[in-house]
């Protein structure tokens, strides 16, 4: 994947050589666990930079998202558990129930991209990706008008 789609043969063993990538993966295993006990996970492929150094540098944006959804799944799940269990067997428990069967049948990375599109594309309340101190949309910085 780092190398040109029409590499010769003799540069992608010669890459293969110089990441390990040539040894048998149990090797490839065994050492990523024996560095990762003593803190040394390694550079990043990509960036060649520290990779537990991006890990941390990306965990409060990490945090903000876990939270921000544990937060709104909690607005809509405690009132609608509650309202389910209060008016069992009228409509209201089983748009519950069909709520939570939809909700747990949904893969999430193709919801995550369904609400990105309706949020960013479509009604413009949100930035499609990114990060920073607001969630307001600028549609300078993101233009995805063409999907």
């Amino acid at each position: 994947m780092f190398l040109p789609p029409d590499a010769p043969k003799e540069q992608i063993v010669e890459y293969q050589e110089l990441l390990g990538f040539n040894r048998p993966l149990y090797v490839q295993y065994g050492d990523f666990i024996i560095h990762a006990v003593q803190g040394d996970f390694g550079q990043s492929l990509r960036s060649k930079e520290d990779a537990l150094g991006i890990v941390i540098e990306r965990l409060p944006a990490t945090f903000q998202l876990a939270f921000t959804a544990l937060v709104l799944a909690l607005i809509v799940a405690i009132p609608l558990g509650v309202l389910s269990a209060y008016k069992r067997n009228t409509v209201f428990d089983k748009l519950g129930v069909g709520l939570t069967i939809v909700g747990q049948a949904i893969p999430s990375f193709w919801l995550g991209l369904i609400l990105i599109y309706l949020f960013a594309a479509q009604l413009k309340m949100l930035p499609s990706g990114g990060g920073g101190d607001t969630v307001a949309h600028d549609s300078t910085y993101y233009n995805i008008s063409s999907l």
